[in-house]
């Protein structure tokens, strides 16, 4: 169930304006400031783990959400994911060469202004 504030890890939270990250440092990434987001999966020695990667303006990617995916929190991820689509539907979402190129011409605009 989503709630106003999700917890997505033992660091991490969706709140009404912003995604917190305390990892190693403190992170906070105003939804107003995300380009782009798409989720990432990588697997090793059959283990299969995700996160979701979120580009702001400044093209810096954080990734979060970070989880090791087994059909128990497969739809946890994708609730996940969901829920940050959610609180920004006008952001390019999903990896592919369109996006990664429209990110890049995003992130130049607001550094040229």
């Amino acid at each position: 169930m989503i709630t106003e504030e999700l917890r997505l890890s033992l660091e991490e939270y969706l709140t009404e304006n912003y995604i917190l990250s305390y990892k190693s440092k403190l992170v906070k990434i105003n939804y107003m400031d995300i380009v782009w987001i798409y989720p990432h999966t990588e697997k090793y020695r059959g283990v299969t783990n995700a996160s979701i990667m979120v580009m702001d303006k400044n093209g810096k990617i954080h990734s979060i959400g970070y989880m090791n995916l087994t059909p128990k929190t497969s739809p946890e991820y994708n609730e996940l994911y969901d829920s940050l689509l959610n609180k920004v539907p006008n952001v390019l979402h999903g990896y592919t060469a369109e996006n990664k190129q429209k990110a890049k011409e995003e992130v130049n605009k607001y550094k040229i202004n």
